[in-house]
């Protein structure tokens, strides 16, 4: 057929299509509108953490100089005193347990925090509670009320009953003058020990705890070369915390 008839025929279809509303199916968004470009919205499926800190008896020593706020994991005034969970009340506490992921805990009480939607359901910011004496004692009274930004370095790869002790930060992110670091490698500090406990109801569970001599050393971290610099202080401050796993899907709150 020659290009012209084509053309004619074609120009004819598409104004009988037109008079007859033909429907070549769902019209998908224009090229380069929001829509086309949007990648597909995807679900974070990473488990959350539940943490309860311990208020007395820390690996045989009788009580803890850090403490959480006294309250549920719903900002509640009841038991399980000292709980925490992510996506509750503000708190993030997740595990980077995806494909590829690193393993940590990553922890933070009050970072997601919404006054407007939070405070008449759960109450204040949550936050943990800090006894900082001496080197050798916690203060009788709270010194610090504070959301510490804490990572537990690479605990969802141990085997159930596998123990080990390492290092660890309490990120005290500006409240205080420094930085806490349960690290050996700290002339006078100790590392923490972690340990991965049997599993409960099908999940996980872990305890983290301070042990030898309990103390953290004070560090404060150098914004030019991002090293951190032993100040020389040395704190006791004997926690212990148990940390359960919160599969997908998870509760959300409020």
């Amino acid at each position: 057929m020659p290009s012209a008839t084509r053309m004619s025929a074609s120009l004819g279809l598409l104004a009988l299509c037109a008079l007859l509303s033909c429907d070549s199916g769902p019209a998908g968004p224009e090229l380069g509108s929001p829509l086309s470009l949007a990648p597909p919205a995807q679900a974070d499926t990473r488990s959350r953490a539940n943490l309860v800190w311990d208020d007395l008896i820390v690996d045989g020593v009788p009580t803890a100089g850090i403490r959480g706020d006294g309250r549920d994991r719903t900002g509640q005034a009841s038991e399980p005193f000292n709980e925490y969970q992510g996506e509750l009340c503000g708190v993030r506490g997740f595990f980077n347990d995806g494909r590829n992921e690193n393993g940590n805990l990553d922890f933070d009480p009050d970072t997601d925090y919404n006054a407007a939607t939070m405070s008449g359901p759960c109450g204040a910011a949550r936050a943990l509670t800090f006894y900082i004496g001496t080197g050798t004692a916690i203060s009788s009274t709270p010194t610090l009320v504070l959301g510490p930004h804490i990572i537990g370095s690479g605990i969802w790869s141990l085997a159930a009953g596998q123990s080990r002790l390492q290092s660890q930060l309490i990120g005290m992110q500006g409240g205080f003058s420094c930085g806490l670091w349960f690290d050996a490698s700290y002339a006078g500090a100790s590392n923490i020990r972690v340990t991965r406990l049997a599993d409960v109801g099908g999940v996980r569970q872990w305890r983290m705890e301070s042990q030898g001599n309990h103390a953290a050393a004070c560090a404060t971290l150098n914004p030019k070369s991002g090293k951190w610099v032993d100040t020389g202080v040395r704190y006791y401050l004997p926690f212990g915390v148990t940390i359960t796993q919160a599969p997908y899907p998870f509760p959300v709150y409020p």
